[in-house]
């Protein structure tokens, strides 16, 4: 699944992935369960800038959005992850 980024719309990035996650568990793009590819950031000419590890699948996503950090636990068995992607996860490629 490719997800596009708007810089200038002044919605924050986590939220455009997520509303595209969203979509896409919504369109068949993503299948209940499926493991996420790893997540890439391109720059406008398309050369890759960054890369990172999506803590979840889409299952578990399904059932995180619109909930709070403090929720993911009751709402995902196992779940020790606070964010969709940890900063720590990404690798800046430039």
């Amino acid at each position: 699944m490719l997800v596009h980024f708007d810089f200038t719309s002044g919605v924050p990035l986590y939220r455009q992935l997520r509303d595209q996650i969203v979509l896409g568990l919504a369109d068949g793009r993503l299948a209940p369960g499926e493991k996420l590819p790893p997540v890439r950031v391109l720059a406008e000419d398309n050369r890759e800038i960054a890369r990172g590890i999506v803590n979840y699948n889409t299952e578990d996503l399904r059932r995180l959005i619109g909930h709070r950090t403090e929720d993911f636990e009751h709402l995902v068995a196992g779940a020790v992850h606070e964010e969709v992607i940890h900063r720590d996860n990404m690798v800046l490629m430039v």
